[in-house]
């Protein structure tokens, strides 16, 4: 399996954008669908058979929790009930990530219930709780590969409750909380059943000491053409 650092992982999506003239937010909707499809094939098997009616997607900032967001639509039209948890407020989201949650809050204007903005709050642990409680499956669309080192609050909090809800997990990318290029972990991760990676591996998820975290492992293609930049060094 080819691996990339985090650097080259970044460097392979700005190169995308600049030379192949992809746009970044076709390399979202991408990544959303890919992720959408390991889940579906996926998530009955590892959940003693049971398919998934009920998914929790908890989403950052970034362009992890973008990701998210295109997921819960592909999950939706798919016919998988959906409920999402926003770290932050509408105003704290920029760029891709933005434009996806524009689309989720649209899409979500009937059923308000569906998405939730976490303020960090005992009330929105509350309701956290009581999502996991109800969900089949959560997600961890929570931080990307750029994240490093102990987790801060309210990720911390998060993560320790996906942990202790019992639920399996299906990490976006990476699990939140583990070091995409080495697979150390500072104070805790997701312990997730499933993840599925976008583009190409990251060296970390390899890791033995990282399997307790990763679980199952998937690649999903992107529409990166990554082949050129990992033969970089036989040029």
């Amino acid at each position: 399996m080819n691996t990339a650092s985090c650097r080259e992982t970044r460097e392979i999506d700005a190169r995308a954008v600049a030379e192949w003239k992809i746009p970044s937010l076709l390399l979202m909707e991408n990544a959303g669908r890919g992720l959408a499809e390991v889940f579906i094939a996926n998530a009955a098997r590892l959940n003693g058979g049971a398919s998934p009616c009920r998914v929790l997607i908890c989403c950052g900032k970034g362009n992890n929790g973008g990701d998210g967001f295109v997921l819960f639509r592909r999950l939706e039209l798919l016919g998988v009930d959906c409920r999402i948890v926003a770290v932050g407020t509408p105003e704290s989201y920029r760029g891709d990530a933005l434009t996806n949650l524009e689309i989720v809050r649209a899409a979500t204007s009937p059923n308000p219930e569906k998405l939730f903005f976490f303020d960090g709050s005992s009330q929105a642990f509350e309701r956290l709780e009581v999502e996991l409680t109800q969900a089949d499956w959560a997600v961890d669309a929570l931080l990307g590969t750029g994240a490093i080192g102990a987790l801060r609050p309210p990720f911390d909090g998060i993560v320790a409750a996906l942990n202790r809800s019992g639920k399996p997990v299906y990490a976006v990318d990476i699990p939140s909380g583990l070091n995409a290029d080495d697979g150390s972990v500072a104070t805790d991760a997701v312990r997730a059943k499933l993840t599925t990676t976008l583009a190409v591996a990251k060296p970390g998820l390899l890791n033995d000491a990282a399997k307790p975290y990763v679980g199952e492992l998937y690649v999903a293609d992107i529409g990166v053409p990554v082949e050129p930049f990992l033969r970089r060094d036989e040029r």
